[in-house]
């Protein structure tokens, strides 16, 4: 399959679709996975985001694709419904580059039936996403609240610990 300029992909929960960032093009292509459809190996959206995008991320409950846009200061968030942007977030954010993705803490943890994404800035901070929905119905802020109390000397990937059920992430960095 070719592709503008594929930087990092997600698969979809239902192993389905694949979502692979375009840093070039400032896109994220959809790719359909599924061998028994009729569009396998094609591309079935093409969904523009902020400016060099570049780590992404699937929610498990098969909601939300995160999309760390370096060059805009950004996070877009598309809905895996319509594969379009709903939301972009820009709250303690320089230069996103890598995301991982926590599970609904729906029986466990704080029980508040939110998921979390941690995100990687360059400058080696970790900006918290929390999920929603928010508004005077909703349980969660669907926004960045805030930064981690580390700080990680050259950071280059995040990955979510299955085992953690507190929403804790493994963080490679260069640093002691």
């Amino acid at each position: 399959l070719e592709l503008p300029d594929p930087t990092e992909f997600a698969m979809g929960t239902n192993l389905d679709l694949l979502a692979v960032t375009n840093q070039a093009t400032d896109s994220v292509s959809f790719i359909d996975v599924d061998p028994g459809s009729a569009t396998f190996h094609q591309v079935v959206q093409e969904t523009p985001v902020g400016d060099a995008p570049r780590g992404i991320a699937w929610d498990g409950a098969n909601e939300d694709v995160l999309v760390c846009n370096e060059g805009s200061d950004s996070v877009s968030i598309i809905a895996t419904f319509t594969l379009q942007v709903r939301k972009q977030v820009t709250a303690y954010l320089s230069e996103p580059f890598a995301i991982a993705m926590t599970s609904r803490q729906t029986g466990f943890s704080f029980q508040r039936n939110v998921y979390f994404g941690y995100i990687v800035n360059r400058d080696g901070t970790v900006a918290v996403f929390e999920s929603g929905p928010s508004g005077i119905n909703g349980w969660g802020y669907d926004d960045v609240i805030g930064p981690l109390p580390y700080n990680f000397q050259e950071p280059r990937a995040i990955q979510a610990d299955p085992r953690g059920l507190n929403s804790s992430v493994w963080v490679a960095h260069e640093g002691p």
